[in-house]
């Protein structure tokens, strides 16, 4: 077997063999899919490589930068002209003497550290976009009140690119389980089937007050409201019986309709 520009170039040797069940002898996936490619992208691919050493170099330059131009000027007004013999160097925790007309303020660099700042963000914020990734604020207070709804839309990004995921690997799992199965003589013919879980907390008094209108409106049965709550109806049924028949048992004494 041989790949080549394009392709791939397959030589047989040896005669042919059947293959009888139902599973590819051979498995695989790939981790983000391309159309009409066995291969997939990687996770990181060029243009984050290229994003992320650019992020680095611009650290590298704010961080030069700042170390020789953001620190603190000592600068002396009303000192009048001093010649260059005559200049004295304040250093810390020396005591100098002038005259009540000089001002000595302190320059800080202040305008350029917050657009350092800024661009640093900026390029980041283009760093995680090409990701996929979006990133929590630091006050997780900035979260409450929100609904299911709009956290979803903030991190609509990740849930799409998590979705893909659970879809490729969700295949190779099930390819793989199936064939363990039919390894170890069991039946081979039923394919497992996943259940993801959300990614994402959900505030369950959203949904419940959304089914309890539904069941009002009358367009759910109680029935479709337990399966959206994964719950069995005929569990849940059996269960409340006995449960009423246990209320019933403590309250007369004896089980609900006999009598003494």
């Amino acid at each position: 077997m041989q790949r080549g520009h394009n392709d791939w170039d397959f030589e047989l040797t040896g005669d042919a063999e059947l293959w009888n069940m139902p599973y590819p002898p051979i498995v695989s996936t790939s981790h983000l899919p391309v159309s009409n490619e066995h291969y997939g992208n990687a996770e990181v691919s060029h243009v984050i490589k290229i994003l992320y050493d650019q992020h680095n170099r611009i650290a590298s330059d704010v961080k030069k930068i700042l170390r020789f131009h953001a620190g603190p000027l000592m600068v002396a007004s009303n000192v009048g002209n001093v010649a260059e013999d005559d200049a004295q160097s304040i250093e810390p925790g020396s005591i100098i003497e002038y005259s009540k007309d000089v001002k000595i303020n302190m320059l800080q660099l202040s305008g350029d550290l917050p657009a350092a700042r800024a661009f640093m963000a900026d390029t980041a914020a283009q760093l995680f976009r090409e990701m996929q990734v979006v990133m929590p604020p630091t006050d997780l207070e900035t979260f409450r009140g929100v609904t299911n709804l709009g956290l979803r839309t903030t991190y609509m990004p990740m849930i799409a690119k998590a979705k893909i995921l659970q879809k490729q690997y969700g295949r190779l799992i099930s390819q793989i389980s199936q064939t363990a199965f039919g390894l170890t003589g069991q039946a081979a013919d039923v394919e497992p089937t996943l259940s993801w879980p959300d990614a994402l907390p959900v505030d369950e008094r959203e949904t419940v007050a959304l089914l309890q209108q539904e069941l009002a409106m009358g367009i759910i049965s109680p029935q479709m409201a337990m399966r959206e709550r994964k719950r069995d109806p005929d569990k849940v049924a059996a269960e409340i019986s006995e449960w009423q028949l246990e209320q019933a048992i403590d309250i007369s004494g004896a089980p609900f309709g006999v009598s003494g």
